[in-house]
């Protein structure tokens, strides 16, 4: 399947605006009201399906109290739910990403996840990885929470410098990240080394006719395409540090 195209932020966010002004009902209506705080992705989603069902029954608000009849879903709601719906996928795949880095982080190897997701092999796993890590370092409309309480100046002040200071955290953590995949054994150039060598023996058991020539063929490939798979990646990392000025 081809890597999926990544949702526009500025649309992601006017289609939360659209749909949450249209579909938005109790406590969502009010922090839209007050905030211009926007529903959850899926309950707008859902409620657009529902009114393109015909099914007014059983909001995603959970409030039955309204005196409006619910609005009738058109092609600008299907189309905006249709774009946070690739905006969820993208989070989804974010947060698969943060698994992945945890799980290698915790002594899992490739195969390992590769047999826990279903997937083929443990290349089908890199592979996977690193379309996730592409998609997870594409730009988002995050949603930021109602922030309730004071609003003098100390207090938003205050509010700025935690931010600020959020940002630098995570900024570290993922330049800390890099350096931790970077230190990672299958990008360890002796790892390369090591499948390369593999696969010098089993070319060389083929030469010389030992054992199942097949199984020796499938060997010696294996290990030349991890040898270069270790190599490229340990080099798109290093080239990220060297990026980040690190």
């Amino acid at each position: 399947m081809a890597e999926l195209p990544t949702p526009d932020p500025d649309m992601v966010r006017a289609a939360r605006h659209h749909l949450t002004s249209r579909y938005a009902t109790g406590v969502a209506a009010v922090l839209w009201e007050m905030h211009k705080h926007p529903m959850h992705d899926l309950d707008a989603i859902t409620q657009v399906l529902k009114a393109a069902r015909g099914d007014d029954t059983d909001t995603a608000q959970g409030s039955q109290e309204e005196s409006e009849d619910p609005p009738e879903a058109d092609a600008m709601d299907v189309g905006a739910a249709l774009l946070l719906l690739a905006a969820v996928r993208l989070d989804v795949d974010k947060l698969e990403a943060g698994l992945f880095d945890r799980a290698l982080e915790l002594g899992m190897n490739y195969e390992q996840i590769a047999s826990t997701l279903d997937l083929r092999d443990a290349e089908a796993a890199r592979r996977r990885h690193k379309s996730l890590n592409r998609r997870a370092r594409v730009p988002a409309d995050e949603v930021e929470p109602v922030q309730f309480g004071g609003t003098d100046e100390r207090v938003a002040r205050g509010s700025a410098a935690a931010q600020r200071a959020a940002e630098a955290a995570a900024r570290t953590e993922q330049l800390e990240r890099r350096r931790r995949d970077l230190r990672r054994p299958e990008l360890d150039p002796e790892a390369a080394a090591g499948h390369a060598a593999a696969a010098a023996r089993h070319e060389s058991a083929l030469r010389d006719g030992h054992g199942d020539a097949a199984h020796h063929q499938r060997q010696a490939a294996h290990h030349r395409r991890a040898a270069r798979a270790d190599r490229r990646d340990a080099a798109e990392l290093a080239g990220e540090l060297g990026e980040d000025g690190t």
